[in-house]
């Protein structure tokens, strides 16, 4: 199909893709600027360590079993305005409220002080605010991924979608920052706005809403209708007599039942795009299914290596599987549709995307782990400051002093990222997407061991600029590839059967991908901080972050292209 297949020359211009990723920019901006100030602004608040542990953990909690139902969602979506522009208008929508509430959140809570303790109100209310800006951040760039997915039907068109994605992701992050290093005590909106946190939180709100404007207005994203949607029973083989005709054989057993064939109607315009569902008002129920390992046949280290992956892979599946179980008896009849189709298309992921989620978990566990704690790593370890002492002490000076320069340190890595992602594509054309890949994860591992042995600030600075390449590559090569094995079905989904794999919309796998990344945000907050209890000093987090990497460059390595 002519429609299904090309792509508007318009569509993959460097302006097109700009304006698409304007979203994505402001998207970067609130973020990187509002986490790098909650914490601080959390505990003057008066919420403990603890409970600020628990309420910023909450949003990626919720992302993770929101995300996977959110791409089978937006695969089946008729609305109007598109299948993908409803989740963005909604996200902006999520993310501007937080960004409303959360320098309010106390006035308001004392405003309510007549109905409600106002000091517990306020609390709650700041706490719905971060939760909701989290979890808003967390699953806001799956559907601008989605939409460059849908566009881009060559390898070189999509090299060039997720290149300029990244820079924009980079863009935002460094202008992110910036806003955080300005002086606004100084300027006359300070006064007029009601102090600092109003003043940086009605900036971000308006960067973010003139950001995602032009997105909602020029994205292409064509509407699709329920006729398109609409299953068609496939021609069965007839039967005579009483003979029941046979399934095909499901874990090697034949069912004498009658279920009908579903696919798409050859006349679609969205053929190819759009996976088929089952419109059926009883959803079928939810199981964790853990594959089995067959090595008969199989040379021992070929053998070893497939047990190893699967292993690994089951680190993505059942914690998944389990909480979308949990949730699946608690919410609405249509949610759990999808949630069954999640499961389901978890359960028949094939190889090639196990492999893929797998390096997503572990580079992105690296990468993410090194931006957590960086900070922390330079304030204890190198600056020999601690945080717990008391406030204008020589100690706790110190540490902040660490702080602001990891900040510079970030800064550059943001910056690194940005410029690498101008020849980044031309590093794939040319050299490959794994090699690509590869070099910026090698990369990433020789400046994080080189940190290990490393007390120079200076220089510290300068490792942490280099660590940026691997932050561009994390960003887009591997949705990218997975946006490649998509098109490419008969080659890379060769081990499902043709019904899964036709059955397979990009949308749910985009969001397993991101899901892969919020579980390495939980993972690397977790176990990074157990390896810190355990050795007493903050240089585990540059060695956990270097065995992530990698663990990382090995499984690349098992991709394929």
């Amino acid at each position: 199909m002519k429609m299904a297949t090309e792509t508007h020359p318009a569509h993959s211009s460097y302006f097109y893709l700009v304006i698409l990723n304007l979203y994505t920019f402001g998207i970067e901006l609130c973020s990187s600027a509002s986490f790098s100030y909650l914490p601080p602004l959390l505990l003057e608040t008066g919420f403990s360590e603890t409970m600020m542990s628990i309420v910023m953990a909450l949003g990626p909690f919720f992302a993770l079993i929101v995300l996977p139902c959110l791409g089978t969602a937006s695969d089946q979506c008729t609305s109007r305005y598109g299948r993908r522009r409803p989740f963005i208008l909604i996200v902006t929508i999520c993310i501007s409220i937080s960004l409303v509430l959360l320098p309010n959140g106390m006035d308001l809570g004392l405003k309510l002080g007549n109905f409600l303790p106002g000091r517990f109100t306020g609390l709650a209310i700041i706490s719905f605010s971060v939760i909701l800006l989290d979890f808003g951040s967390q699953i806001s760039l799956l559907p601008v991924e989605l939409i460059m997915s849908d566009q881009c039907k060559s390898e070189v068109q999509l090299n060039k979608a997720y290149s300029v994605f990244n820079f924009m992701l980079s863009l935002g992050s460094c202008c992110g920052y910036v806003v955080l290093c300005i002086d606004w005590n100084k300027t006359d909106l300070f006064a007029v706005l009601g102090g600092k946190e109003h003043m940086i939180f009605a900036i971000l709100l308006f960067l973010l809403l003139i950001s995602a404007l032009p997105t909602l207005l020029f994205a292409h994203d064509p509407p699709v209708t329920t006729r398109d949607l609409q299953p068609k029973i496939s021609t069965q083989t007839p039967t005579t007599g009483n003979q029941a005709p046979t399934h095909p054989k499901q874990n090697g057993k034949t069912t004498g039942s009658v279920p009908t064939s579903l696919s798409l109607s050859n006349n679609s315009p969205h053929h190819d795009q759009i996976p088929p569902i089952v419109l059926s008002t009883n959803p079928p129920s939810i199981s964790i299914n853990v594959p089995t390992v067959v090595t008969l046949g199989m040379p021992n280290s070929v053998s070893r290596r497939h047990l190893i992956v699967q292993i690994a892979y089951q680190f993505i599946n059942i914690p998944i599987t389990c909480v979308c179980t949990c949730v699946y008896f608690i919410v609405p009849k249509s949610y759990k549709t999808y949630l069954s189709d999640t499961v389901h298309s978890l359960r028949t992921m094939p190889a090639v995307l196990r492999k893929l989620c797998i390096v997503n978990l572990l580079t992105c566990m690296a990468v993410m782990g090194f931006k957590l704690y960086f900070t922390d790593y330079v304030g204890e370890a190198l600056y020999h400051g601690n945080p717990d002492s008391p406030l204008n002490s020589l100690p706790r000076q110190s540490y902040e002093n660490g702080i602001r320069m990891a900040s510079l340190g970030l800064l550059l890595q943001s910056i690194t990222s940005a410029m690498f992602s101008f020849v980044l594509n031309h590093l794939v054309i040319s050299y490959g997407t794994i090699s690509t890949f590869l070099f910026g994860m090698l990369s990433f591992v020789v400046m994080t061991a080189l940190m290990l042995v490393v007390e120079d600030i200076s220089l510290t600075l300068i490792l942490a600029a280099f660590t940026g390449f691997a932050s561009a590559t994390t960003n887009s090569l591997p949705f990218t590839l997975l946006s490649s094995y998509h098109q490419n079905q008969e080659k890379y989904y060769s081990d499902t059967e043709i019904q899964d794999s036709r059955q397979r919309g990009i949308g749910v796998d985009m969001a397993l991908l991101d899901s892969a990344y919020v579980l390495s945000e939980v993972l690397s907050s977790f176990l990074f901080g157990i390896a810190v209890e355990i050795t007493g000093t903050t240089l585990s987090y540059m060695f956990c972050c270097c065995v992530c990497g990698l663990l990382g460059c090995y499984y690349v390595l098992q991709l394929k292209c």
